[in-house]
């Protein structure tokens, strides 16, 4: 049955993003282009980021070279960084652990791990010497958006990327609540760095919690809701501390504020900018039919996912805000 509801609402997703995709190329035209830095690209592009992939100046950062072979196989295009980011340039130890997408420059922290389910995905299989540079060092002329999901050394890679930072538009960010990996700074110390940076926190995308349920002491098998263990982050640079918009800029950040659901905040841009870029009345007009037709998605997107799970109470997804 699992399998079923799965595949139902695999293909329903599929459709969904087609939808949007054409959606979304109103407002776009042949030459646009939006820069996205993704710092720990495993898996590839995100499904948001699928929606408008054909105007993608991807830059990805894959230091773990199985992984960045099969986003390379995977991903039509893109330039591919095969070291890792810290805040200075040199060389650096990877810990590749049994699952890839948990590898990190961070030991895990196994006496916390090892109170929740499946921590030995977390087991490390081998450790591998990687060059490291600083964001800065890469010399990416143009960053729209940085993704960053580097697995408790968030830090060290934002304090080498404070000039990425002044070009950049939006943050998304992994901060984690629990000390996964040793001696990693939390959310708190990243809010706080971020913040002085002129950026602010708009929303938590995804809050992952762990739950003990599944772990072999629990005898009594009790259900919570577990803990927060980590969050994915939005943050915006504040209005005020925008540099240099033109017309494609203000695009380009209205095109990512309805990538994550902020549409109140891309009319608000639109309103503020439109009459000293010179934006098109149908540019408006193509933007309020985006929001109600991603609206309508999200909707029916949802209605299908509390059905399947009432058809199937074990089946768990995680929906994009």
């Amino acid at each position: 049955m699992h399998k079923i509801t799965k595949k139902i609402f695999d293909r329903f997703q599929d459709i969904s993003r087609k939808i949007d995709k054409r959606t979304f190329k109103k407002l776009l035209s042949q030459n646009d282009k939006i820069s996205l830095v993704d710092i720990g690209g495993y898996g590839g592009v995100q499904p948001r980021w699928k929606k408008i992939e054909e105007y993608l100046d991807l830059h990805i950062f894959e230091p773990n070279k199985d992984e960045a072979k099969n986003i390379k196989a995977n991903t039509k295009k893109l330039n591919i960084y095969e070291h890792a980011l810290a805040d200075k340039d040199g060389e650096i130890i990877l810990n590749i652990c049994k699952n890839p997408g948990v590898s990190s420059v961070l030991e895990p922290n196994v006496e916390l791990l090892k109170k929740f389910q499946d921590f030995e995905r977390f087991e490390i299989l081998k450790r591998e010497k990687v060059k490291s540079k600083k964001l800065d060092s890469c010399n990416i002329d143009n960053i729209d958006f940085i993704k960053l999901d580097v697995q408790g050394f968030t830090l060290k890679v934002l304090q080498g990327a404070d000039n990425s930072l002044e070009k950049c538009f939006g943050v998304e960010v992994e901060c984690e609540f629990k000390e996964i990996y040793k001696n990693q700074p939390l959310f708190g110390t990243i809010d706080d760095y971020l913040i002085q940076r002129n950026f602010e926190l708009i929303d938590f995308i995804d809050i992952v919690k762990w739950s003990e349920e599944n772990n072999k002491k629990n005898k009594y098998k009790i259900k919570s809701e577990g803990e927060i263990s980590f969050v994915n982050a939005l943050y915006i640079k504040k209005i005020s501390h925008q540099k240099n918009i033109s017309s494609e800029k203000l695009k380009s950040m209205v095109i990512i504020l309805c990538l994550y659901g902020q549409y109140s905040k891309a009319i608000n841009i639109i309103e503020e900018y439109k009459d000293t870029l010179g934006l098109s009345n149908q540019f408006d007009k193509n933007l309020i039919k985006l929001i109600t037709q991603v609206k309508y998605g999200e909707k029916i997107n949802k209605l299908v996912t509390l059905i399947i799970r009432m058809l199937n109470p074990e089946f768990k997804t995680v929906l994009l805000k």
